[in-house]
Formats: C-alpha cells, sequence, structure tokens
C-alpha cells in the first residue's frame, strides 16, 4: 500500500492495511512497528504491535490517536513492517502521509 494517505491535524485516524503474500491473504501477525518519519528523515512517532497496532480480521490496524496528531502538519513517510504467523518479515506499508492543517471554525 504506497498511496497518499490523508489525516486532520489534530485529529487522527485509522489505517487499516490488507495485506497478502503472493495472492494468499495473511492470517494473522506475531510482531509489527509502525514508523513515520519527517523530511529530514527522523522519526516523529514509533508505535508497535499492542501499543497502537493491532490486527482484526484480515487487516492490520494502525491507530494514530487526536493526542499524537495534535501537532503535525504537513507531508510525512511511514512504512510499517510486520512478522506474520508463518515467521515471513513484510513490508505491509510503505508512502506518503499528510496532515491537513486543522481549520478554526466560527
Amino acid at each position: 500500500m504506497s498511496e497518499l494517505i490523508q489525516l486532520r491535524q489534530g485529529s487522527g485516524g485509522v489505517i487499516n492495511v490488507a495485506h497478502d503474500v503472493d495472492g494468499v491473504p495473511i492470517s494473522g501477525i506475531q510482531a509489527a512497528k509502525y514508523q513515520m518519519f519527517g523530511r529530514d528523515d527522523s522519526t516523529v512517532m514509533t508505535l508497535s504491535l499492542g501499543n497502537g497496532i493491532s490486527w482484526s480480521g484480515d487487516a492490520i490496524v494502525i491507530t494514530i490517536t487526536a493526542a499524537m496528531a495534535d501537532q503535525l502538519d504537513g507531508f510525512f513517510t511511514h512504512e510499517c513492517a510486520a512478522i506474520d504467523t508463518d515467521g515471513r518479515d513484510l513490508i505491509v506499508l510503505d508512502g506518503p502521509i499528510q496532515f491537513k492543517p486543522r481549520k478554526v471554525r466560527n
């Protein structure tokens, strides 16, 4: 999955990653790590299985809370690596993510 994901600053969101290997959906994960990087390649955020990453049915679920997204504005890159229940090391997500600035409403 490498298409642009857009979230709103201060709102957070959920990213669902359905993934397969050679046309066969993965049946679960035993470990996962998600990282977001700034323009200078500095690490902005790190999540792991049980701490922002979970498995739900047939997808890896990455949860970015409103507090995590509070100061994020602009474009970043991100990736998620996982080890499935068969022991395969997989890159299941990489690419751009954008946090649109919050708008003040009257």
